[in-house]
């Protein structure tokens, strides 16, 4: 149905290989993921979009409750759909350095490997 009502802005792929949806994600604007919002640094969707530096449009869970604005590096649906356009505009860009630098300090192998070295080293 979405596919219907949004003809050629949306595409579909099925599987790929991970050099080619890391340039479609280098390619794109945003990356929508419906999650819930406390679990968000468990998806590996939500790390890729923070790795390409995409801001994420996180629609809620069945059952958990919208929220107005979310995080510094996600936006909820209702901010999306009700900020004006130039505000917007800045709260992607925002959201998209945010996620950036979250994925960087928390989520990278680089990342990683600073945390667990020190526990190697004991």
């Amino acid at each position: 149905q979405a596919k219907s009502e949004l003809g050629d802005q949306m595409k579909i792929y099925g599987r790929l290989p991970a050099a080619e949806i890391s340039s479609l994600l280098a390619d794109s604007m945003i990356g929508i993921a419906n999650y819930d919002y406390a679990l968000r640094s468990k998806s590996g969707v939500v790390a890729a979009y923070q790795a390409h530096a995409l801001p994420c449009l996180l629609f809620p869970s069945l059952g958990e409750a919208s929220t107005g604005g979310l995080s510094d590096e996600c936006l909820s649906a209702a901010q999306f759909f009700t900020t004006p356009q130039m505000e917007l505009m800045e709260l992607l860009a925002k959201a998209s350095d945010a996620g950036f630098a979250d994925y960087q300090n928390n989520r990278s192998f680089d990342a990683i490997a600073r945390k667990i070295e020190p526990l190697l080293w004991t």
